[in-house]
């Protein structure tokens, strides 16, 4: 279970820490609308602040890697990410539809970060991909489990997929532990004598940060 527990808390600082701070230079705007991504780094941040939407194949056939949709994005639009080399994508709590096609044939896309249980998939938007995680909040009950499940086995055309818990961990300025806001969850920091503490594969992870611990420890 702490094994477990580790690693969700690794794929969220994935999806806060290795991100590049795309600017609008980096997108093709028109009008308000993301049409594009002319930028050559291949983990980024959606930025909300410079555009209010995702245009439909935005980023289509794209070399990127990770993407980061920042809170405020409403729709993942038709085919935006289809065929691309994506790997993660971290979908906030504002966006409420995944448009048909919009992960569709992403042959190396392995996990997939939802903020909301109210997001909705839209059937073939997650067609032609291969085993996904979906990291889902730890408040997750039964019903929307079951709701949720048959909602990605639509979406998906099958079944290969699996659910993971994700924390939302905060410091505590009291015991120094890492506390999760969502659950309540309680996890121990691990000392720098501990022999994974030094094992960690970001190079951005600041090994005299709070966090640095957990990283080593699920890697």
């Amino acid at each position: 279970m702490k094994k477990a527990l580790l690693t969700a808390f690794a794929a969220l600082l994935m999806s806060a820490t290795v991100f590049a701070e795309a600017k609008a230079v980096d997108f093709d705007i028109q009008n308000g609308t993301i049409v594009s991504y002319v930028g050559t780094d291949e983990y980024i941040n959606i930025p909300y602040e410079e555009a209010e939407m995702i245009g439909k194949g935005a980023f289509m056939g794209s070399s990127i890697k990770s993407a980061n949709i920042e809170n405020g994005f409403k729709t993942v639009e038709e085919d935006t990410f289809k065929g691309s080399d994506i790997i993660f994508v971290c979908i906030p709590e504002s966006v409420t539809s995944v448009k048909k096609g919009a992960l569709a044939d992403c042959k190396e896309l392995v996990n997939i970060e939802i903020q909301d249980f109210n997001t909705y998939f839209d059937p073939g938007s997650l067609t032609g991909t291969g085993h996904l995680v979906f990291w889902v909040p730890c408040d997750l009950n039964e019903p929307d489990y079951e709701r949720f499940f048959n909602i990605i086995s639509e979406a998906k055309g099958d079944i290969n997929f699996e659910f993971a818990m994700s924390h939302s961990f905060e410091e505590d300025p009291i015991t120094g532990n890492a506390i999760c806001t969502r659950c309540g969850e309680a996890m121990e920091m691990l000392g720098e004598d501990d022999p994974y503490y030094s094992v960690i594969p970001f190079t951005d992870v600041d090994l005299d940060s709070w966090y640095a611990s957990y990283v080593a420890a699920a890697y």
